[in-house]
């Protein structure tokens, strides 16, 4: 079984998901609730086959600006802890 992980790039922020569904759900409730609430990508290797997901970068505006907050998403094998692909 694998375990999808979110975790804020200089944060403590983490959190643990059974699924990528329920992941992506979730960063979908934080864009809307701390961010812009605008449509987000999942960014990762791209010169690597097969692709792979890695990251979520959302964005707010704050006083005319916007800032970028990055997002980190690992995945492990609940039964190794060794990282897997997503």
């Amino acid at each position: 079984m694998k375990i999808y992980i979110l975790t804020r790039e200089n944060s403590a922020f983490i959190e643990t998901f059974k699924s990528m569904d329920l992941l992506i759900k979730k960063a979908n409730e934080i864009n809307n609730t701390l961010f812009d609430g605008n449509k987000f990508m999942l960014f990762g290797c791209c010169d690597e086959e097969p692709y792979l997901i890695d990251s979520i970068l959302l964005t707010k505006q704050v006083n005319y600006k916007e800032t970028y907050t990055l997002f980190y998403i690992r995945c492990i094998d609940s039964l190794s802890g060794e990282l897997c692909e997503l």
